[in-house]
């Protein structure tokens, strides 16, 4: 048993020094939550697309953890090369110290699970239009993998008849409730 003690504590030293990892876990987490809450609300499963958001969860841990194995052995730091790279006021709101394989590459991981985030929150009707439309215009150059947000005309005529429908039940209500 103390082998195991041993084993756990070396695990806790390599990976609990990490904010950027404990930031991705909570993406993670988030990004599931709200992508099975939007599974609900929608009424769409789609096992493939859940599939493959799972084993890009898992491609992520197990990457981030080879990162931090490398880091751990060759104690890299990319501190100086990543201010060489981006400019000055990004370290203001970026404040490490430290930037090895981890951190480097965790920011983008981090980036990309917040965008997926960012998209179900969207998908579930959550106020963040606004964010979410700036978000997709700022990214639509580098990626397709972000759904799009003109609707189709399909979805344009189910919302009309939704806002009628809404309309008309409060219409309802309020004649009634002056009779």
């Amino acid at each position: 048993m103390k082998g195991f003690e041993m084993t756990l504590q070396i695990i806790r030293n390599i990976f609990g020094g990490h904010l950027i990892i404990k930031l991705i876990l909570t993406a993670i987490i988030m990004d599931s939550f709200f992508g099975c809450v939007r599974a609900f609300k929608t009424k769409k499963t789609n096992s493939s697309i859940g599939i493959d958001g799972v084993i890009r969860k898992i491609c992520v841990i197990a990457g981030l953890t080879f990162m931090v194995l490398i880091d751990y052995m060759l104690n890299l730091n990319l501190t100086e090369f990543i201010y060489k790279i981006l400019p000055e006021k990004t370290f203001e709101y970026i404040p490490l110290k430290h930037m090895g394989l981890t951190e480097t590459f965790g920011l983008l991981f981090l980036a990309y699970e917040s965008m997926s985030v960012l998209k179900n929150m969207y998908m579930c009707n959550l106020p963040v239009k606004k964010i979410w439309l700036w978000a997709d215009k700022f990214l639509h150059n580098y990626t397709d993998e972000l759904p799009s947000t003109d609707l189709t005309q399909e979805e344009t005529i189910r919302q009309i008849a939704t806002n009628i429908t809404e309309s008309s039940k409060s219409l309802k209500e309020k004649q009634e409730a002056e009779a």
